[in-house]
């Protein structure tokens, strides 16, 4: 069976857009407001006008803070796996 896709309009920093997906509305339509508002401040606190700078200062600024999170995650796991084994000595 095909996934049915719809279309939603979206503006993201002044440009109109048209998605075809099969997501939630509402998500999209949040993400791209997360998006369009970073874009501004981007624009706003450096600057600059071109969208298309201000897209990949976003796109450069969304990496930093994914590897970030990354790091974060990496870290949790292996406190949970040291938790692992500091539980199995325990019950051995």
């Amino acid at each position: 069976m095909e996934k049915e896709f719809k279309k939603i309009q979206a503006t993201i920093f002044g440009k109109s857009y048209t998605f075809a997906t099969d997501e939630n509305e509402q998500d999209i339509l949040s993400d791209v407001a997360y998006v369009d508002g970073k874009m501004k401040e981007i624009s706003s606190t450096m600057h600059v006008t071109d969208g298309y700078v201000s897209a990949v200062m976003l796109a450069l600024q969304l990496v930093r803070e994914l590897k970030q999170k990354d790091a974060h995650l990496d870290y949790v796991q292996q406190k949970v796996s040291d938790l692992g084994v500091l539980l199995d000595s325990e019950t051995n």
